[in-house]
């Protein structure tokens, strides 16, 4: 019986497939990911909570605007490049497009900022206006290396992204963690991060100088026309993500101040170490999976991670719940204990919101992301309402447990609507119970 899956795993062409090019995004991001969780609580230990929590915001603001300044667009050319297999000179336009695109509309932002900042010169300091230009800075390096990871990863060159992607992280955290070391201030940190993310560029820009240089590729109108067209209707989801994001450290912050955000800054770093996990399975099975969704293999490749990922969150919520308070104590020293029952709700949260980057094909095959917004939004809209009832009856703690309830009422509709959009023939009775079984857990650990 074992000689034949065996032999079944290595006559499917697309598993292997997705395996290797799951590998080459497994090596690379679990070098610098395990780097940067080993920076984790040294930056915390060095820094005030307060400071953790600038730290935070700085990373999440920056990641706003990457976002808005995408519009999209990532996702547009994902769908070009799949059209376009063999046309490497309408790839090579797309990409210039994106990149074109991307910089300008961060200049256009960079501008109005320091405008905005200048505009209150007498009674600022020239702190906040520093932040501006670090944040625009980092921010307009990050998206043009990202720009170029996301294009290599759709034209089928996951060994080259998985370089970029690698390059980029591990010497930003280098540099930053040394700066660091020396001045003990969290803007050296950053300061380190620009400046790794800046050398990485030179071989993002090598990796693709065929499509840059020799392809002689250069602005399309007519391309941009069309990626807006294919693009634009993604904006909102991906805003409505963030939202998600910025509407619970909002709450936080506004009842409990920079020293309550610094302990949920925490929690949700530590919260990405799954993320980064089903990250590297989505980099490596997505474009896969999206190049050979109407056979019945690529079906069969997309419930078989369905039903690991489900499966998964049982023994993942019940060792996250009873191990939490070591978690902490090891990342972030003892002044941080005070995120024990936190850590929990958040990261499960975090597998919930996961099955939005695996599961939602659907949407996008039927073109109906409109949906997705819709479901995003409504996501958003319960955390804040739930948060508030839940806050005055268990303090912090109720902001994560907001977000649990609503992000796995949203994980719910979500998969359904995909699956009703476009059949893979997901088995939803698995996730219902896996949903089930976390809840129960997440209770009994909570009394």
């Amino acid at each position: 019986m074992l000689k034949d899956i065996i032999y079944r795993i290595k006559n499917n062409r697309l598993l292997v497939k997705g395996l290797v090019d799951t590998n080459y995004y497994f090596l690379a991001q679990l070098s610098s990911k395990v780097i940067g969780i080993l920076v984790i609580p040294i930056v915390a230990r060095l820094c005030s909570i307060e400071e953790f929590a600038y730290y935070d915001l700085f990373m999440l603001v920056s990641s706003f605007l990457s976002l808005v300044a995408t519009l999209g667009i990532d996702s547009g050319i994902a769908i070009k490049i799949v059209e376009n297999k063999d046309d490497q000179k309408m790839q090579a336009s797309l990409l210039v497009t994106a990149l074109f695109v991307n910089t300008a509309i961060l200049l256009l932002l960079w501008a109005i900022g320091v405008g905005v900042s200048y505009a209150d010169v007498i009674s600022s300091s020239s702190y906040p206006l520093m932040f501006i230009h670090g944040l625009f800075i980092y921010t307009i390096i990050y998206q043009y290396n990202y720009n170029i990871f996301s294009f290599v990863r759709w034209v089928g060159k996951a060994k080259e992204a998985a370089w970029i992607n690698f390059s980029t992280y591990f010497l930003g955290i280098v540099l930053g963690f040394v700066l660091l070391l020396i001045k003990k201030e969290i803007g050296y940190y950053i300061a380190g991060i620009i400046i790794g993310n800046l050398i990485g560029t030179l071989l993002s820009t090598y990796i693709v100088r065929d499509y840059l240089f020799r392809l002689r590729a250069r602005l399309e109108p007519a391309h941009l026309k069309d990626l807006m067209v294919l693009s634009l209707p993604y904006l909102p989801t991906y805003l409505s993500n963030y939202a998600m994001q910025f509407v619970d450290r909002l709450l936080v912050t506004s009842a409990f101040g920079m020293e309550g955000l610094g302990l949920y800054a925490i929690v949700n770093r530590l919260a990405q170490i799954p993320v980064f996990f089903i990250q590297m399975v989505a980099n490596g099975f997505q474009p896969v999976i999206f190049s050979n969704y109407e056979n019945e293999k690529g079906q069969a490749l997309a419930r078989m991670i369905f039903n690991v990922f489900w499966i998964a969150l049982i023994p993942a919520t019940a060792a996250i719940s009873f191990f939490s308070n070591d978690l902490l104590l090891l990342f972030g020293g003892e002044k941080y204990l005070a995120a024990e029952k936190l850590l929990p709700y958040i990261i499960v949260s975090t597998f919930m919101l996961g099955s939005f980057y695996l599961f939602g094909f659907g949407y996008s095959l039927k073109r109906k992301t409109l949906y997705v917004t819709f479901i995003t939004l409504a996501v958003v809209g319960m955390i804040y309402l739930l948060s508030v009832y839940f806050i005055k009856l268990t303090g912090i703690n109720g902001v994560a447990q907001a977000t649990f309830i609503a992000t796995t009422l949203g994980a719910m509709v979500y998969v359904w609507g995909s699956e009703k959009m476009y059949a893979f023939g997901f088995q939803l009775k698995w996730m219902f119970l896996a949903m089930l079984a976390s809840t129960m857990i997440l209770i009994f650990v909570s009394l």
